[in-house]
């Protein structure tokens, strides 16, 4: 592609014209005739790299400072809007040509993207997802996922081949770190999804009002998009919906869904098991039951989502009865492991005060013993979520063990010391510190009993610990299975 036709709709004109053959913000992934963003991240500079990307066959770079090396030079005042332009168009707008869904919230994001996907692929419309957990096509795992909402390059690129493998529709888990860096700025969204809003990622976002404008933004970008029959499901029992509603354009439809307050999708008669949960709705005066495996209140709430995109889709709500019945369930999110001896174990990603209090109370909800929990925080991240993720563990776990999460570059021992902090405060006995969190799954599994519930929180899907800046395997299931096997000998 010419440059000046990747350049289209920055507001950017070169005196100079040649062919680009590929867009790249890692100076080892470049080929020759590429163009470079030279990007500024919170660890490195970009503009460090530049002589390497040079050196492999680069173009072009794009910057926003001067640059001295004798190279074709585009400044930028915005970098991070050219990069999205510029890999719409080098892509050649991929999200045009799919029905594109975002969806945004602190907590329930994957889970929602889940069903969505299986309502979607079992309705003959092929969707593929980029989330939290992979990136895949109704036909393949495209690949892991490197961030829940990869650059706009990467975006762009994964879009291109779910095209490929024959999909028609994708469904785009949008973090709040893609929405403030821009990554979707020039994604075409056909619908968006908002779970509910919650203090998270403050090590990131300079305080939750920042949090808050940066899911807000994928509102904006609906109104932008210039996609036909556009639709939010919104969930009317969250305050901050009333946000999103009022920066609607007014011809985007909005569905409400909900558990206490009025909306167009109300679950009522609710069930709740140890193994399954169920719902009525009434759509346009007629009552559908809705039988599920996913437990919990908050997997209702995300069904109701789902519902809601498949409702102005037209999907029969008969057929999506049969749909949410046939879901098993998400990898990493109260996955349940059976003992075999009695006890549970479930794994979920929960990492965050609310998400570890609705997990702990759904957990409270089923028959059983003792809960006992294992969980930590992630360093490097936001230390002021680790005190209330105490307190909260404290209060709806019958004993807990406080280990590492992903340390990264901080000292372990420090974050525990955060931690302990509350229970300490409590004068709290009922839990035990170990460092290494093998060690604290092993302890725990050899501390059930038959009747016991064992949480294992804070990791879910990933098999990946990230102790300072070495990334090596280490799966909560895996380790579950090898503690297990020690303890049964099976």
């Amino acid at each position: 592609m010419k440059l000046k036709e990747l350049l289209n709709g920055t507001g950017i004109s070169p005196k100079f014209d040649m062919d680009i053959s590929g867009v790249s913000i890692n100076s080892k992934n470049i080929g020759p005739s590429y163009i470079f963003f030279a990007l500024k991240g919170s660890k490195t500079d970009g503009n460090l790299f530049i002589k390497e990307a040079i050196s492999k066959g680069a173009a072009v770079i794009v910057s926003e400072d001067d640059i001295t090396e004798d190279v074709k030079f585009i400044k930028s005042n915005d970098i991070l809007k050219t990069l999205s332009v510029v890999s719409k168009n080098f892509y050649s707008d991929p999200s045009a040509r799919l029905y594109t869904v975002g969806v945004t919230g602190t907590k329930g994001k994957t889970t929602v993207s889940y069903i969505i996907e299986n309502i979607l692929n079992s309705s003959g419309i092929n969707s593929g997802v980029i989330g939290t957990i992979n990136y895949r096509s109704h036909k393949r795992i495209i690949s892991p996922s490197e961030n829940t909402t990869p650059l706009a390059p990467r975006l762009n690129e994964i879009l291109c081949e779910i095209i490929n493998d024959g999909d028609k529709s994708v469904v785009l888990e949008v973090s709040s770190h893609s929405l403030k860096l821009k990554r979707v700025d020039d994604i075409s969204f056909d619908a968006a999804v908002f779970t509910n809003l919650q203090s998270d990622h403050l090590d990131f976002h300079k305080d939750l009002a920042d949090y808050a404008s940066s899911k807000l933004h994928l509102f904006e970008l609906l109104n932008q998009s210039n996609k036909n029959n556009k639709v939010v499901a919104i969930n009317a029992d969250d305050p901050f919906s009333k946000k999103i509603i009022d920066r609607l354009d007014s011809n985007i439809r909005v569905i409400g869904y909900s558990l206490n307050n009025s909306s167009e999708l109300r679950a009522k008669n609710i069930e709740l098991k140890a193994d399954s949960s169920s719902f009525e709705i009434n759509d346009s005066g007629q009552v559908f039951r809705f039988e599920t495996h996913l437990i919990g209140k908050h997997n209702i709430y995300n069904i109701l989502a789902s519902l809601s995109l498949a409702k102005h889709l037209n999907i029969d709500f008969n057929q999506l009865i049969d749909i949410i019945r046939n879901i098993k369930g998400v990898k990493g999110r109260l996955e349940k492991i059976d003992s075999g001896h009695g006890f549970y174990v479930y794994i979920d990603y929960a990492h965050t005060e609310e998400s570890l209090r609705q997990v702990l109370k759904t957990l409270n909800s089923v028959p059983h013993k003792r809960i006992i929990t294992v969980f930590g925080c992630g360093g490097d991240r936001d230390k002021t979520k680790r005190a209330p993720m105490a307190d909260v563990s404290a209060e709806l776990s019958d004993f807990v063990i406080i280990t590492s999460d992903n340390p990264r570059t901080e000292d372990p021992e420090k974050i525990l010391d955060d931690i302990e902090k509350k229970f300490l405060e409590k004068k709290s006995k009922n839990y035990k510190r170990i460092i290494d969190r093998k060690e604290a799954i092993f302890f725990a599994i050899n501390e059930a009993r038959a009747g016991d519930i064992l949480l294992v929180a804070g990791k879910g899907h990933e098999d990946y610990q990230i102790i300072g800046s070495n990334k090596i395997h280490f799966s909560d299931a895996e380790t579950v299975s090898e503690a297990l096997k020690e303890k049964y000998g099976t």
